[in-house]
């Protein structure tokens, strides 16, 4: 393995362990919830959006490396974003995880250029892309009126256990 493709994995490592923008949040304006059946992979996404800017965005669920350390990635980009920038960084890492883009095109993804050797594993890209399928759900439903307060209203921030994927507020379990 290259000094490259070693940084790579200890990026997706450290943003697995310690994800970033974990949890969920009360008064979000918009949220998806997507779910991959074919590996199992989670994910609760909930935004905060003021001026058409992502003022607040976090994650929760549960999942293999790729999505989870995806998601606190994708979370830590988008925050301070405007929905329009949010969807040009969409159609960046689309095109990277196609293998469109080389490295050297990806500086604005940040840390999420570490996932780019997705692209060799076709069964990992959804993996990959879950987070971002559920931005886009969210930021789409926002921009259509169509976004729905889901039942669990009494969360808080970082109301939900890591060790059991568990709302502390509502016992509400990410567990099939």
């Amino acid at each position: 393995m290259s000094e490259l493709e070693d940084l790579y994995q200890d990026i997706i490592v450290d943003h697995f362990q310690n994800p970033r923008c974990f949890g969920c949040m009360k008064d979000k304006d918009a949220g998806a919830k997507l779910f991959n059946p074919l590996c199992g992979d989670q994910i609760d996404l909930c935004v905060k959006i003021e001026d058409d800017k992502i003022k607040k965005i976090v994650f929760s669920g549960k999942g293999c490396s790729i999505s989870q350390a995806a998601a606190s990635m994708m979370c830590e980009l988008l925050e301070g974003k405007s929905i329009s920038e949010a969807k040009e960084l969409f159609e960046l890492y689309q095109k990277m995880l196609k293998g469109e883009k080389q490295d050297d095109e990806l500086n604005e993804l940040g840390d999420l250029v570490a996932l780019s050797g997705v692209r060799k594993f076709s069964a990992r890209i959804k993996c990959a892309m879950l987070g971002w399928e559920a931005v886009q759900k969210a930021l789409n439903d926002y921009l259509q009126g169509h976004y729905k307060t889901p039942d669990c209203q009494k969360c808080e921030k970082d109301c939900i256990s890591k060790e059991s994927n568990t709302h502390n507020c509502c016992h509400i379990s990410y567990e099939k």
